[in-house]
């Protein structure tokens, strides 16, 4: 775990470190550069060790069966007693987050790093209740829910056991159902 943080801490205390040194230090981890952000993430919120440390997922104590959940209970009801799912950030929504937050931190850096921690501490807040977001007004019927995290909005998909953020946009920009299909088929 030490060696966790001895990649995350610089990175943490730069509010102008590159892409290419997230890349590079995603290569020193061996892990995804998703990952390496859904750390920083973290550290950055509570810069300490144990911000680091693996989250526990699955059943709460006491409970049995291969899910923890008996068959009657509703997704609701699991949601409720804390069951946990996984967040997979897309490269897509990575590389539209990067854009933005570069595109803010030319007047503002300091704004833009504080926009970037408070996204990924609201989607981090998703592996806990996913039907928590909103359903976007130009999406209606679908299975798609955002998060608004003013400037912005992410978009994100919740299949069960896995959440997928596919995008994350302006505000004001308009999402098309063309378009959040496009990038949701090329992420399976």
């Amino acid at each position: 775990m030490c060696r966790f943080l001895s990649v995350i801490q610089p990175l943490a205390q730069d509010p102008r470190r590159t892409r290419a040194e997230v890349i590079a230090a995603s290569k020193t981890l061996g892990c995804s550069r998703a990952h390496l952000y859904v750390l920083l993430g973290r550290y950055l919120a509570d810069p300490r060790l144990t911000s680091l440390l693996p989250r526990r997922r699955g059943p709460g104590p006491g409970r049995k069966g291969r899910r923890g959940w008996s068959s009657h209970e509703s997704r609701q009801s699991q949601e409720a007693h804390g069951a946990m799912v996984e967040i997979v950030w897309t490269e897509p929504a990575l590389n539209d987050l990067d854009a933005i937050a570069d595109y803010i931190a030319l007047d503002k850096p300091e704004a833009a790093r504080e926009l970037v921690q408070r996204i990924f501490a609201h989607v981090e807040q998703l592996s806990t209740h996913p039907a928590s977001g909103s359903k976007p007004v130009e999406l209606p019927g679908s299975r798609y829910r955002q998060l608004v995290e003013s400037p912005c909005r992410v978009i994100y998909r919740h299949d069960g056991k896995t959440l997928y953020v596919l995008y994350v946009i302006r505000g004001e920009r308009r999402l098309t159902k063309a378009a959040i299909k496009r990038r949701d088929a090329a992420e399976r």
